[in-house]
């Protein structure tokens, strides 16, 4: 990054967002759960309340949150569209997975393996798809989930 300020943001971020990863173990067992669940105040939030649209961000936050938490707990039904046996039914799931984050999705997120950096939004994967060309769309779930942890960090934490 070039612009410093940016960098020390991203940075801060990183501190921020890197225990929601450490569910996982290191050898392999892990998973995530619905307490790793967080809301994440954007920019829009805030000019929701500054113009008073005080509804809109109480139905969004809950919205946003119970989303979030659909898309912590273990489930993987979605997987069940993506490896449906009529071709319509699987094309309409993975439609739909480039507009809303759906479990496995944001599972591969929480992973070790090459989608690690992908779908980072847990509401609307048209930011992943659209704005960052991070969504990635798997039919199986993830083999091994957890932040692999430095040697310090193990003895840390």
């Amino acid at each position: 990054m070039t612009w410093k300020p940016l960098f020390y943001l991203q940075q801060l971020f990183k501190i921020g967002h890197r225990p929601h990863h450490f569910s996982g173990t290191n050898d392999g067992k892990g998973e995530i759960s619905v307490t790793q669940t967080f809301v994440e105040y954007s920019l829009f939030w805030f000019i929701c309340l500054y113009l008073g649209l005080t509804e809109i961000f109480l139905f969004g936050t809950a919205f946003k949150g119970l989303w979030a938490a659909h898309n912590h707990v273990n489930w993987n039904y979605d997987l069940f569209f993506l490896n449906h046996r009529w071709v319509w039914v699987r094309k309409t799931i993975y439609g739909l997975c480039h507009v809303l984050t759906f479990p496995t999705q944001h599972h591969h997120h929480h992973a070790r393996g090459k989608n690690s950096a992908k779908n980072m939004c847990n509401l609307l994967s048209i930011y992943d798809w659209l704005v960052s060309g991070t969504l990635a769309i798997e039919s199986s779930r993830p083999n091994q989930y957890g932040w692999k942890q430095s040697p310090q960090e193990e003895h840390n934490i």
